[in-house]
């Protein structure tokens, strides 16, 4: 039995417009917790901005990522489970 893309598709899609910041799109990413959001251009979809999108065009080019301590901006705690953790319980954490 196949999955349809209906049962695992996102319906609330996040759009920015193509004239927004880049401070406004990635302050959209991070109140949505999402990492992309849908560009338009008059309502109508013309792109997609990603997090590999700011990783290798923005930040990848930033001087200051020289000074930048990993730990400035990494998460923690991490939080880990075995690979015998059913995923029903690994996602409740």
């Amino acid at each position: 039995m196949s999955v349809q893309m209906r049962n695992i598709m996102v319906t609330k899609v996040v759009t920015t417009t193509k004239n927004s910041t880049l401070e406004e799109a990635v302050k959209l990413m991070n109140d949505h917790e999402i990492g992309c959001l849908i560009v338009t251009e008059n309502k109508k979809a013309v792109g997609i901005l990603t997090e590999r999108d700011l990783l290798k065009r923005i930040l990848a080019k930033s001087k200051n990522l020289k000074r930048i301590r990993v730990e400035e901006v990494m998460s923690t705690p991490l939080i880990s489970v075995e690979p015998t953790v059913e995923i029903g319980d690994a996602s409740k954490l």
